[in-house]
């Protein structure tokens, strides 16, 4: 299994540069001859080391390919380059939108993961939900030994926004809020997100339980309201907070696709994603 890593100033440059041949070192047509040989596999970077891991013992099955995984595309850019055949699978954080249907490709549910606060704190303690905001609403809010609390904000337009503001009481405008100040970063990958939490003192940011243990991440992953979030959790009901992932591809897979997917829905599948804080999304 291979780890293709891209520019991470746009999933727009990364689609162009797959489309392109630059990435691949060559024109498209002669891409489509090393899918034979290879399954490339892309999109959100809440997937990314799920793709790597996953794929590392996909790969050691008896008659699998490879798999290379290829980084920075996020969900809109892994869906183009899926449309473009310039990669064969692309994880999304959300369904296709009415733009990118007709294209040739489908997109459905895959895996569930808990959605999840962490921090570079050592000791933050167990959160309540109907407070969580206010570390986003106010100024100068410090942790129980006095850390300061150092939000890391994401883009708008980003999944996880949205999913804080439908699941955390007062959070839209708390976000809205913290922008208006100035003071926190944003991270506009889901990579960049973990890397400047793990790098700030006292940092706090969102994500999925997915990315941190597949990505192995130094994070503490805060409980809520007394319940720590995992798959046996989240999937009774206790930790209510989850995201759900789509699995993006072409309507008529090649066989090497149509394989690989169905790994991810077997009892095998299902048994390594357990591991890294994923469940099947039905």
């Amino acid at each position: 299994m291979r780890l293709l890593k891209l520019n991470k100033s746009g999933s727009l440059i990364a689609v162009g540069l797959l489309v392109g041949g630059v990435i691949f070192g060559t024109a498209l047509q002669a891409t489509h001859s090393f899918a034979a040989e290879m399954l490339r596999v892309g999109g959100t970077g809440a997937s990314t080391g799920m793709s790597r891991v996953v794929g590392a013992v996909y790969s050691q099955r008896s008659g699998a390919v490879p798999i290379e995984v290829v980084e920075g595309l996020g969900s809109s850019g892994g869906i183009k380059a899926v449309i473009a055949r310039a990669i064969d699978i692309s994880f999304s954080s959300r369904p296709l939108k009415e733009k990118e249907q007709g294209n040739g490709v489908v997109a459905n549910p895959i895996l569930r993961t808990p959605f999840v606060a962490v921090t570079s704190h050592p000791d933050p303690g167990d959160q309540h939900s109907a407070e969580f905001a206010n570390y986003y609403g106010r100024a100068s809010v410090k942790w129980a030994d006095g850390t300061p609390v150092k939000i890391i904000l994401r883009p708008k337009s980003e999944s996880d926004t949205r999913l804080m503001g439908e699941f955390f009481p007062g959070m839209a405008e708390a976000i809205e809020a913290a922008r208006t100040r100035g003071e926190a970063p944003v991270a506009q990958t889901d990579q960049d997100n973990a890397m400047m939490t793990e790098a700030t003192r006292g940092a706090l940011t969102t994500g999925t339980m997915l990315q941190m243990l597949a990505d192995n991440r130094p994070l503490q992953i805060m409980p809520f309201d007394g319940v720590a979030p995992s798959v046996e959790t989240m999937m009774s009901g206790k930790y209510p907070y989850s995201k759900t992932l789509y699995i993006v591809h072409g309507e008529n897979p090649r066989p090497i696709v149509a394989r690989f997917v169905a790994y991810l829905r077997s009892p095998a599948g299902i048994a390594e994603l357990a591991k890294i804080g994923a469940a099947p999304a039905q």
